[in-house]
């Protein structure tokens, strides 16, 4: 493991990947353990090394706003439509018009399209989001109409934007921004919004309590607004003077 371990390494994998990696292949082996007959009779020892390194990154408010004016129009509606509800670049990228339906303001995801196999409906929420994606949908109609693709460029799926996302949060003064940094960000603003963890869930797609807590974000502004509700809190009560 060790060997197999330093070879990924070398590729310029990260331990943590190597740990997802090992992972499975553990599980591999625990499953034909079970079968009858078993197909081995011992799982080997998977050390897996301790992750320091897991991102925090996320948008502020203002890095938004820069970032959404610098990138390219056909970017726009995938960016924010991340950038809102949190959902995976994998499951936005295969949604089709016929998914969206803006009587309801809901998308509908496929469950084959899905990370966990499972369906599910995520909001379309006014403003940027719901502007950007008429705006995409009038343009379609008009100009490509045989295009199912919701994210286009030209009525071409978008399949690699890399380059165009890199020189955008360059000139935003956001280089080392992620595009999975959107989901993080996310789940920060649904939290700080009110919503409830079983629902923002529901909307990213997170399965696990776990996973989703690791989104969970701290900064300065939560602890500013931490500080706010714990000195509403502790305002001096009011003495009553004895007559």
């Amino acid at each position: 493991m060790e060997i197999y371990r330093e070879k990924r390494t070398a590729q310029g994998r990260t331990h943590a990947t190597v740990n997802r990696e090992l992972s499975i292949i553990r599980t591999a082996f625990h499953n034909v353990r079970k079968r009858t007959p078993p197909k081995v009779n011992v799982v080997p020892y998977f050390p897996m090394v301790k992750e320091t390194t897991v991102r925090s990154g996320f948008l502020t408010d203002q890095q938004y706003a820069e970032l959404l004016n610098e990138l390219d129009l056909d970017l726009k509606p995938l960016f924010v439509s991340a950038y809102v509800t949190g959902i995976r670049k994998g499951e936005l990228i295969p949604i089709q018009w016929p998914q969206a339906d803006f009587e309801t303001n809901l998308i509908n995801l496929d469950p084959d399209k899905t990370k966990t196999g499972e369906g599910r409906t995520v909001p379309i929420v006014n403003g940027d989001m719901r502007n950007l994606l008429l705006a995409a949908k009038m343009e379609r109609d008009e100009r490509w109409p045989e295009s199912p693709w919701v994210f286009n460029r030209e009525g071409r799926q978008i399949i690699d934007f890399r380059i165009s996302w890199a020189n955008a949060c360059k000139k935003a003064g956001v280089p080392d921004l992620k595009f999975h940094d959107l989901r993080r960000t996310a789940v920060r603003n649904m939290r700080r919004a009110g919503v409830p963890q079983v629902i923002r869930m529901k909307i990213s797609g997170h399965k696990t309590d776990s996973m989703e807590r690791r989104y969970n974000i701290v900064d300065a502004d939560d602890l500013n607004i931490a500080r706010e509700f714990m000195e509403r809190r502790m305002m001096p009560t009011k003495t009553v003077t004895k007559v």
